[in-house]
């Protein structure tokens, strides 16, 4: 397989990288442990054919506007994600990295950020060849999440937060890691805009859902401002979603449109952390976007065509536009 040459134009974007479950699709149990009805055919297919549809990988997305990249969440997938996507998109670097919460399919790939990083470059100053390392990467995040990456990331902390509260962090062996600016936000900030990259027109608004109980999770209502040639676009990103406050609701009903809404479904039947195939449609239903994809699908859902065969019928009888995404699905901006 050639590595495709990255693209001269940088386009104005949003991109699904990962529309898959936490263990991502083909399933090792699926995989290794087939059931008595036979292996799994949907796994059986992303198994066998690396650009299937089946295949899913943890949920992320990308940003791209006015040049600049933001990628949302940064899981166990991450380092396939990129692998496969960033080539075909001419994607050559990541500006800043937007989380929704702390689990391991949103947070572990940080530890692969440091290759989205460009590495050491030497200058000279005053006659001599001095190495400086990346400038950090800017990862917005709210309090909870960065409680965790506190204690699985301590390394990827500044000295002063590795050494909060007098806990002593053991001296690690010399290593090239991440280089991260941790932008952290409380629930003070919770509905209010802010930009993740100055100048690039991105405005992320961060929302407050609930991921099963009361476990928060961050959606992002997603703002990607005019520029010329392009028309401003609004994207709600709702990824690992059981329900959501009044007052979160509220605000996206308040939106006067939705372009884009991303939104949760882990598999037909109930879950209590996750919204299913009907409760997806619902929420569809109550925030009229104009349109809809779906992310964070098990192999359970079923096969990607055949269950877009089966969402179509909505268009024709509500006029509502919702369908599974894949990996690696591009909405121009």
């Amino acid at each position: 397989m050639s590595i495709p040459k990255p693209a001269l134009a940088q386009p104005n974007e949003f991109v699904i990288l990962g529309s898959g479950v936490s263990t991502s699709v083909p399933k090792i149990n699926c995989i290794i442990r087939p059931s008595d009805e036979g292996v799994c055919q949907v796994c059986r297919h992303a198994f066998e054919n690396p650009f299937s549809k089946e295949r899913r990988n943890n949920v992320c997305a990308l940003v791209r506007h006015s040049g600049k990249t933001v990628l949302i969440d940064c899981g166990k997938t991450m380092r396939d994600s990129t692998m496969r996507q960033f080539p075909k998109l001419g994607v050559r670097d990541v500006d800043a990295i937007v989380l929704t919460h702390g689990h391991a399919d949103a947070v572990l790939g940080l530890d692969d950020a440091r290759d989205l990083q460009r590495g050491p470059t030497r200058h000279m100053e005053n006659g001599r060849a001095v190495w400086r390392g990346p400038a950090p990467t800017p990862v917005y995040l709210n309090e909870e999440t960065m409680e965790v990456c506190r204690r699985v990331f301590p390394y990827l902390m500044p000295r002063s937060e590795a050494t909060k509260n007098g806990q002593h962090i053991k001296k690690d062996i010399p290593r090239r890691v991440a280089s991260l600016d941790w932008k952290v936000f409380g629930e003070s900030h919770y509905l209010k805009p802010f930009y993740p990259i100055k100048g690039a027109g991105i405005q992320l608004t961060p929302i407050k859902m609930w991921h099963g109980g009361d476990y928060v999770c961050m959606g992002y209502l997603i703002r990607m401002e005019e520029s010329p040639g392009t028309k401003e676009k609004v994207i709600a990103y709702l990824s690992d979603l059981h329900a959501l406050p009044d007052e979160s609701m509220r605000f996206l009903k308040r939106q006067p449109r939705i372009d884009l809404l991303v939104v949760d479904l882990l598999a037909n039947g109930q879950n209590a952390s996750h919204l299913n195939r009907e409760e997806a449609v619902n929420l569809v239903r109550e925030l009229r976007p104009l349109e809809a994809v779906a992310v964070g699908m098990t192999c359970s859902v079923g096969f990607h065509e055949v269950v877009n065969g089966e969402l179509a019928i909505l268009e024709k009888t509500e006029g509502i536009r919702f369908r599974l995404a894949y990996d690696g699905e591009r909405f121009p901006c």
